[in-house]
């Protein structure tokens, strides 16, 4: 019996270090593998889990495998509603607070970047992050 809990305590051990190490959303379902394995290869072959708990536990696993996917699902909606957002601006006048944090600043959305996976704006030459975008307006019209 105490190589058993052995067993699942050193699969705990390395779940809970992996998980620490990185990408927890990831690695929170191989620690769940991990667990249930070890779970499954030390237990007691005169009292094995019951069909209930193990189905119970693979619905667990399922669950936690749909809300990574929906998770996920919703960061590519966001990336497009930002990149969307932006587009929309180009050649728009917009407010923006400027990098000292002070004062506003207004001018015409000359194009759209993205770096490191954040939009910005060229706004007549200066890059404005969305955030700092305080108003949008038409840009005036130029008088000929």
């Amino acid at each position: 019996m105490s190589s058993v809990i052995s067993s699942v305590s050193s699969a705990a051990s390395t779940a809970t270090t992996t998980v620490d190490d990185g990408d927890a959303e990831l690695l929170s379902k191989e620690a769940f593998l991990k667990l249930l394995i070890a779970e499954m290869q030390n237990q007691d072959p005169l009292e094995p889990m019951s069909n209930s708990e193990t189905i119970a536990q693979m619905a667990q696993l399922a669950t936690m495998e749909s809300i990574n996917n929906l998770n996920d699902q919703f960061t590519v909606n966001a990336g497009l509603q930002s990149m969307t957002a932006a587009l929309d601006m180009v050649g728009k006048q917009v407010t923006y607070t400027a990098s000292d944090g002070t004062t506003s600043v207004t001018g015409v959305v000359d194009k759209v970047y993205m770096e490191s996976g954040v939009f910005y704006l060229d706004v007549d030459g200066s890059k404005v992050s969305l955030g700092d975008v305080t108003a949008i307006s038409e840009a005036p019209v130029a008088e000929e």
